[in-house]
């Protein structure tokens, strides 16, 4: 009953909504579905006492320390807390989600085969409904309202399909959004899946590699000459002074429409109705965000993955890390500090 109730509440977060709200919605019904998770684990932990831990849950207490480091740069530690941007996503939003996380891993190896084969189909409906939108002419886009947001809800289930049809749905629904790094994402995953010599494979990737360098440029050049507010050039240079202005520990988590707003105003371009909140640029994003401290980081988590990836598992082995890497991206589809999230 328990996995049940906990399978319901977050298949939920793909769907929730409210009078055109996507993410504020999908964040409200998180935040009420993880209080009694965290009073079952503070029960579960008064109880046991010996609960174990594992070396993912070090690395995200790491990745919360950082945010908590940096967040006390911020001019308001309280928005970085408890996150009061249009994204609401602070610290104890991250906190929240390693509750979620946490009990999944709990669950026996068959419940979270059957938690992950549910969450699959959760993604199929998703891509149905993107598909009918599509062929209605409908502004909607699925569940999440942006295009990058669905497609980053639906790709990272791909490699774990094995049903063909189930497959080609998920994929065509991602294409369908019109999410350019979907439709790069989507290619590799076939390249990967597909029975080529690795000789192909390399040489097709390569060729994808060229053409999404090709197509990132060329977006660039021509987003520079569009709306000022969407320029990249303007936002990475605002990004870049920002990440010079503190590059140790930068603004912490939940400033990033504050340091875009007063890059703005002191150039005299006022943003009156619009939010900017992100770099569209990982690197620079999360280095204004957290510092050097984002690199040291991201460079011992990579290091970490390929150590254990180099050593033999099972292909349906499921982590901790590959749940939050398809259940995070549900709020949306750009990484917004979340280490184990790719958009």
């Amino acid at each position: 009953m328990g996995t049940a109730l906990f399978f319901v509440y977050t298949a939920g977060i793909f769907f929730i909504n409210w009078q055109g709200l996507f993410e504020p919605a999908k964040v409200i019904w998180f935040y009420i579905g993880t209080i009694p998770l965290f009073l079952y684990w503070i029960v579960k932990i008064y109880k046991q006492k010996n609960i174990k831990f594992y070396k993912a849950d070090y690395f995200y207490f790491f990745w919360l320390l950082i945010l908590l480091i940096s967040s006390v740069t911020n001019h308001s530690i309280l928005d970085s807390l408890v996150g009061t941007s249009y994204r609401h996503q602070g610290i104890i939003f991250f906190f929240a989600l390693w509750i979620i996380g946490k009990t999944f891993r709990s669950l026996s190896s068959q419940n979270q085969k059957n938690f992950l084969n549910g969450l699959i189909m959760v993604a199929a409906i998703q891509a149905v409904l993107v598909i009918y939108q599509k062929l209605n002419q409908s502004t909607l886009i699925g569940t999440m309202g942006e295009a990058n947001a669905v497609a980053g809800a639906l790709l990272p289930f791909l490699p774990y399909i094995n049903n063909p049809h189930i497959f080609l749905l998920i994929s065509l629904g991602t294409l369908v959004t019109g999410s350019k790094i979907a439709v790069a994402v989507v290619v590799m995953i076939l390249l990967i899946k597909l029975p080529l010599k690795n000789y192909i494979k390399y040489f097709l990737g390569l060729i994808l590699l060229l053409t999404a360098g090709f197509l990132i440029i060329n977006n660039t050049v021509s987003l520079s000459s569009d709306s000022l507010f969407e320029n990249r050039s303007i936002i990475w240079s605002y990004s870049i002074e920002a990440i010079l202005q503190k590059p140790v520990f930068g603004y912490g988590p939940e400033t990033n429409e504050a340091i875009y707003d007063n890059y703005f105003v002191e150039d005299n371009r006022p943003l009156t109705f619009i939010i900017i909140d992100r770099a569209h640029n990982v690197f620079f994003g999360r280095n204004y965000l957290v510092g050097i401290n984002w690199f040291s980081y991201l460079c011992s988590l990579v290091i970490y993955i390929a150590t254990k990836n180099s050593k033999p598992q099972k292909p349906t082995t499921v982590n901790f890390g590959h749940f939050v890497l398809c259940f995070f991206p549900a709020f949306r589809g750009y990484p917004l500090g979340n280490p184990f999230s790719f958009a």
